[in-house]
């Protein structure tokens, strides 16, 4: 899975281990969400009367009023508490946003939408999935957050915890990861002093302003025990699986053990699977030097440290009238939806075949306008690969931009490289010395 600072935290799980840390009391309560409705209810409308309907509803349920402890109180009232949390959770959205609203300062759902309970939450209730925080991390930026809501509560002065947290879950349709930016927000929350709160300096006043007040000095301000929160927390989740697999890949293609590591080159094809959606996606890169294609594959065992030395090798010559000759000729990816079907193949196409392989794109790579290699995806399930893919297939490429370093003291050695100059795409020293001319396309 793919993380911001490459540690992953079982998310509900470490919550729990720290949950005794949490200096503050909080419970369970819907006051400020029925505070919310008798507001409304006071408007001479639409709304106003829907909220006096529901007024009367709650006057049948007193148990809701105060602090719950028990959630099959929540159960009992199911028909109320939705359309008490239409005023959270619009009812049009319940099936597409990624929503709940969460025991304050804990990762369990006391209600969610139909998108988040689907993919988001355990059988029991629990927010499942990994984040991109360590459990000393999650346990300041819990603490934070209380230390914000209390500053803005009990004096007015916001602060904002800035942290940005990714949530790393599994399809359970497809196995592929999807990434959510998460949100919390405090809104429902309410801040209960237990003892008094003395107005605060200026001077003080204008540090908290500035942020410049740590936590050490917040617990001075707030200490351990002195303020109870009561309500619960919306939780917010929004799909950001796209750029974060994007900015994945340009990390690992800085990094020379994403090509010749086995184990990361196979983490390089399974986020690519996750960005085009495609579960069994096969990725290829070729090298083009001189009448020699090198190719190597998630296939392929790598020995030596050295992609070309644990590679497949070909001639130029095998390739001719073949779709990777034809996307070398035109300088732009070529799809084939399903190879079986056709009209016209060589031998290249039947060995993609033979290899159980139905729909392919075959895309060139250039280092100043020469052809130097390609990168292809294929998959077993025709029509699964198509032209429809391109934009995202273009938002790769680019990630795979080609540069060429100087070349060694002989003047002859080349090394082509994949995003940065720690990328090794070709091993200099397996290069024909006596050929280093770029590669032309075979006669056809």
């Amino acid at each position: 899975m793919t993380t911001l600072n490459g540690s992953l935290t079982a998310i509900a799980k470490t919550l729990v281990d720290i949950d005794d840390e949490f200096p503050f009391e909080s419970r369970l309560s819907l006051a400020a969400l029925i505070r919310f409705w008798d507001g409304m209810a006071r408007e001479d409308s639409v709304r106003g009367e829907l909220a006096r309907s529901l007024q009367t509803r709650l006057r049948e349920a007193p148990e809701l009023h105060g602090p719950i402890e028990d959630l099959s109180v929540l159960d009992r009232h199911r028909s109320l508490l939705d359309a008490l949390m239409g005023a959270v959770f619009p009812p049009a959205f319940l099936d597409q946003s990624h929503s709940a609203a969460l025991m304050p300062f804990k990762l369990r759902s006391i209600y969610g939408t139909h998108a988040f309970e689907r993919n988001l939450m355990s059988p029991d209730g629990e927010v499942q999935g990994q984040l991109n925080l360590d459990e000393r991390s999650l346990k300041s930026f819990r603490l934070l957050n209380a230390y914000a809501l209390a500053l803005y509560r009990l004096y007015g002065i916001e602060s904002h915890v800035d942290y940005p947290l990714i949530f790393t879950t599994r399809d359970a349709e497809t196995g592929l990861d999807r990434h959510f930016k998460i949100y919390f927000d405090g809104s429902f929350l309410d801040v209960e002093p237990l003892r008094p709160f003395p107005p605060l300096a200026e001077e003080v006043r204008q540090r908290l302003d500035a942020h410049a007040v740590d936590a050490d000095g917040l617990a001075a301000l707030i200490p351990p025990g002195s303020v109870r929160f009561s309500g619960f927390t919306v939780f917010k989740a929004v799909a950001v699986t796209d750029q974060e697999v994007l900015s994945s890949i340009k990390r690992d293609l800085i990094d020379k053990e994403s090509i010749v590591s086995n184990a990361r080159f196979e983490a390089l094809q399974a986020k690519l699977r996750t960005l085009f959606h495609r579960p069994e996606l096969r990725l290829s890169l070729a090298a083009i030097e001189g009448r020699r294609v090198l190719i190597l594959n998630s296939g392929h065992r790598l020995q030596s440290g050295c992609i070309f030395a644990d590679s497949i090798h070909h001639k130029v010559a095998d390739f001719a009238g073949s779709i990777y000759e034809r996307a070398i000729a035109r300088g732009e990816p070529i799809f084939v939806e399903d190879v079986a079907a056709a009209a016209v193949r060589s031998t290249v196409e039947d060995a993609i075949l033979k290899k159980g392989m139905r729909s392919v794109v075959i895309a060139p790579l250039h280092y100043q306008r020469e052809p130097i290699g390609t990168l292809s995806l294929t998959s077993p399930n025709p029509g699964d690969i198509n032209s429809l893919l391109a934009p995202r297939l273009q938002e790769v490429l680019p990630k795979w931009k080609v540069h060429q370093p100087s070349s060694g003291p002989s003047g002859a050695a080349r090394s082509f490289v994949l995003c940065s100059s720690r990328v090794a795409f070709a091993s200099s020293n397996l290069i024909d010395r006596h050929n280093p001319r770029p590669f032309r396309t075979a006669a056809r």
